[in-house]
């Protein structure tokens, strides 16, 4: 029987997640939004930022180019650039290199299995009735059962025992 207190705890409880729900929906934070954008990080591709010649040399799509969305899982964009003048000052050169760094896919991934409810199996313990942990058998132990059933299982056809009573 659910005393009052437990059932005003409950209540309680309820009614702070009503109002953290509501405050982050109020915040832009509704839950197709939140699913959108942990899409669009899980799913992002490289491809979507860089181009490969056939050459093989790669070089930034402009921001232009790449879809508003898209841009959303980009944490981190780096320009390294130096000036290099050459030893007898008749060239200068520049080296400009661009670093990008996408949100992490495996997380974004996780977080969206949380929502769907595909949270992977959590390990359980498992205790006999006196609190003692069922621990599971070694490959050596279990080879050891394997033998000692076919042992028990000719001793007892050759004893005359019914195979129901075995």
């Amino acid at each position: 029987m659910v005393t009052p207190f437990e059932e005003a705890a409950v209540q309680a409880a309820v009614d702070v997640e009503k109002t953290r729900l509501s405050a982050l929906e109020s915040a832009g934070a509704k839950f197709k939004r939140i699913a959108r954008e942990l899409c669009t990080i899980a799913f992002s591709d490289l491809g979507d930022y860089l181009a490969v010649s056939d050459g093989g040399e790669i070089s930034a799509i402009p921001f232009s180019e790449i879809a508003p969305r898209k841009r959303k899982a980009l944490k981190k964009i780096k320009e390294h650039t130096q000036i290099k003048e050459s030893a007898d000052g008749t060239s200068i050169f520049k080296d400009s290199r661009v670093e990008f760094e996408l949100y992490d896919k495996l997380d974004a991934l996780k977080y969206l299995c949380k929502l769907r409810g595909d949270e992977p199996a959590q390990k359980q313990e498992h205790r006999f009735p006196d609190g003692v942990p069922v621990v599971p058998l070694t490959e050596e132990k279990q080879a050891e059962l394997e033998r000692m059933k076919v042992v028990l299982k000719k001793k007892s056809i050759s004893e005359g025992i019914p195979e129901g009573d075995r």
